[in-house]
């Protein structure tokens, strides 16, 4: 009895993984037709796994691969890691995405680029489930660039802050971030408008990257500091 019920499970996994592949397929086969010239889109270069599918309106974007040769399923978009997190990849180009060649990005994933903005992704990127990038400025990621779990990437404060006193705006609501090559951020990281690595750096778990330091190539980065008051006299002003 036991051996049936093991074969039944097994069977039903197969063919589940059987028509899942099948939806990617035809959702990669659309997602290249869609995005790329035909020249590259031939190749079939975009794999997307279980898609959040937008509104036909919101695809306004464009995303552009820069590499000397292209290959099938060359860039992933929600593969799926561990089996911790659920299927999915949400994907929303109103801008500009460029992959500068290989690249894979875990599942239950997020990956906005709005509409005037550009996220450039270096070659050989790797990030696991749970990535969040919202690019409303510019984002820049160098090539041989790893990520862990539950990271965020945002540009973006979402809304201006406004003094209390004279109402104008106090800082720029976006501003771009740069990741040099060969970086390495470790889960449960939060990287904010501004922030810029150099090469050859590791982000500690758990950092949040909200302000400029000065850093030198092969550097550790983590905090050391608890959250303090900066500014009294701010408000969100809209």
């Amino acid at each position: 009895m036991r051996t049936i019920y093991l074969l039944t499970i097994r069977a039903i996994q197969a063919l589940e993984r059987g028509l899942c592949f099948l939806y990617n397929a035809v959702c990669s086969v659309i997602f290249n037709l869609a995005f790329l010239p035909l020249r590259q889109a031939v190749f079939f270069p975009l794999w997307v796994e279980c898609p959040h599918i937008h509104r036909a309106k919101e695809f306004r974007g464009k995303i552009v691969i820069e590499a000397d040769r292209l290959r099938p399923a060359m860039i992933r978009l929600g593969r799926k890691c561990t089996p911790y997190f659920k299927r999915g990849f949400n994907l929303f180009v109103g801008g500009t995405l460029i992959f500068k060649g290989r690249a894979w990005i875990g599942c239950s994933s997020s990956v906005e680029v709005y509409e005037g903005a550009c996220l450039t992704i270096g070659d050989k990127f790797g990030a696991n489930d749970r990535l969040r990038i919202v690019c409303s400025n510019k984002i820049t990621i160098g090539e041989n660039t790893s990520i862990g779990w539950n990271v965020s990437m945002y540009d973006t404060n979402f809304h201006p802050l406004g003094d209390v006193y004279t109402g104008k705006e106090l800082c720029k609501m976006s501003s771009p971030i740069v990741i040099g090559k060969n970086n390495w951020i470790a889960s449960d990281c939060h990287i904010s408008k501004g922030f810029k690595t150099a090469d050859d750096v590791v982000i500690a778990a758990g950092t949040n990257c909200s302000s400029r330091i000065r850093m030198k190539d092969q550097s550790l980065i983590g905090e050391k500091n608890p959250c303090e008051v900066l500014v009294e006299g701010v408000y969100k002003m809209f």
